[in-house]
C-alpha cells in the first residue's frame, strides 16, 4: 500500500459488513399471505366468468379484430384520398427538374443549390 491510502479496521461490501470480530448479514422479512388468492378464472360474477372463458376471450378477440380491420380500411382510404389530391395539385414552389437526391442533380443553370 502507498502512504497516501488510509487503512481502516472496518471493511464494507454491499451485502455483508465485516468488522475484526463480528460478521453481520442484513435481516430479511418475508410476508406470509394469510388467505390464498382466488384465481381470475374463479371470479364470483357469472358474467365475468363467461368473459374470461376461452369462448368469451375468442369472441372479444374477433370483435377487436373486426374493429381494427375497419379502422385500417378507413386510414387507407384517407391516405389514398390525400395521395390523389397531391397528384392533382403537383408540387408547388418546388425547384423543378429531377429529384437531386435520386439523380445527383445538385445544380440549377450551373449554380449549385442546397435544397
Amino acid at each position: 500500500m502507498t502512504s497516501s491510502t488510509k487503512t481502516s479496521s472496518i471493511m464494507t461490501t454491499p451485502a455483508i459488513m465485516i468488522t475484526p470480530a463480528i460478521v453481520t448479514t442484513p435481516s430479511i422479512e418475508i410476508p406470509v399471505p394469510t388467505e390464498p388468492a382466488r384465481p381470475a378464472a374463479m371470479a364470483a360474477d357469472p358474467a365475468t366468468r363467461q368473459a374470461q372463458s376461452p369462448d368469451g376471450v375468442a369472441q372479444r378477440r374477433r370483435e377487436a379484430a373486426s374493429r381494427a380491420v375497419a379502422e385500417a380500411e378507413a386510414r387507407r382510404a384517407q391516405i389514398d384520398e390525400r395521395a390523389k389530391l397531391a397528384a392533382k395539385e403537383g408540387e408547388r414552389l418546388g425547384r423543378g427538374g429531377l429529384d437531386p437526391v435520386r439523380y445527383g442533380d445538385w445544380e440549377v443553370k450551373g449554380i449549385t443549390t442546397d435544397f
